[in-house]
C-alpha cells in the first residue's frame, strides 16, 4: 500500500527488516549490512543469496522455491520444518 501510494508520486519507501522472507516479498531492492559495512546494494534477487545470508546471520540458510513462491529458512540438523511459506510448524526428530 505505501508502496503504490509512494512509488505513484516519484518517491521511494526505505524499510529495515530483519525478516529475511519480508525483506523478498516486499523489496525491489536490498542494501545488506554487515558489522556496519554495505555488503550488497542489489535487486532483491541477486542480494539475497542463502551462501550470503548465511554468512551474514551466521547460521546455515537454504532458500525453497515452490509454486511461484520464495521464501528462506534456517538449516538445522534434526529440526523439521513443514516448509509451508507462512507457517512456522517446528518439530525436532
Amino acid at each position: 500500500m505505501a508502496r503504490e501510494k509512494v512509488v505513484d508520486k516519484g518517491g521511494l519507501v526505505i524499510a529495515v527488516l530483519h525478516d529475511l522472507n519480508s525483506a523478498y516479498a516486499f523489496a525491489d531492492r536490498v542494501i545488506m549490512m554487515h558489522q556496519g559495512r554495505i555488503l550488497t546494494d542489489a535487486p532483491v534477487d541477486e542480494a539475497m543469496q542463502a551462501d550470503q545470508l548465511s554468512a551474514v546471520y551466521n547460521i546455515p540458510i537454504v532458500r525453497k522455491e515452490s509454486d511461484g513462491q520464495t521464501w528462506f529458512v534456517v538449516e538445522q540438523p534434526g529440526l523439521y520444518t513443514n516448509s509451508i511459506p507462512g507457517q512456522s510448524e517446528y518439530s525436532y526428530q
